[in-house]
């Protein structure tokens, strides 16, 4: 387990003329990531497996989506990082925890991992309250 980093990234490239560039998300999660030292730091390019724990706030539809991109962008970087890693995002709780996803987290989850440009990501969707929680 790495310390936790907060890092806030900019709204784009002012080292040029004219306006910013207005930066993707994958940008502003990789550059996130950078300004906390790297993630590579806590992933090691050999690994087998990688958890990953999207956010299980309440949120509407918009905020979902949004969420799904950094979701996504997240992925794709660890996907970088360890390229041979089958990637698990997990959904809920243990059976018996009290703590549940937000409605519509887990059919976007899914849908995420069916991406077609995502394929060659071994990517799956794990929830807690289902699966064999002492094999995860």
């Amino acid at each position: 387990m790495t310390t936790g980093y907060v890092a806030v990234v900019g709204a784009g490239s002012t080292s040029i003329p004219g306006p910013p560039a207005i930066p993707t998300v994958e940008d502003l999660v990789r550059g996130t990531f950078y300004l906390a030292g790297g993630l590579h730091k806590a992933i090691a390019p050999t690994a087998d497996d990688v958890l990953v724990r999207p956010g299980h706030a309440p949120m509407n539809a918009r905020a979902l989506r949004q969420h799904m991109k950094v979701v996504r962008a997240v992925v794709v970087l660890l996907h970088d990082i360890a390229p041979e890693a089958r990637i698990s995002l997990l959904l809920g709780g243990a059976p018996g925890s009290g703590v549940i996803a937000p409605d519509g987290l887990e059919a976007a989850l899914r849908r995420l991992a069916d991406e077609k440009d995502l394929a060659s990501i071994q990517l799956q969707v794990l929830n807690l309250a289902r699966e064999e929680v002492e094999t995860i």
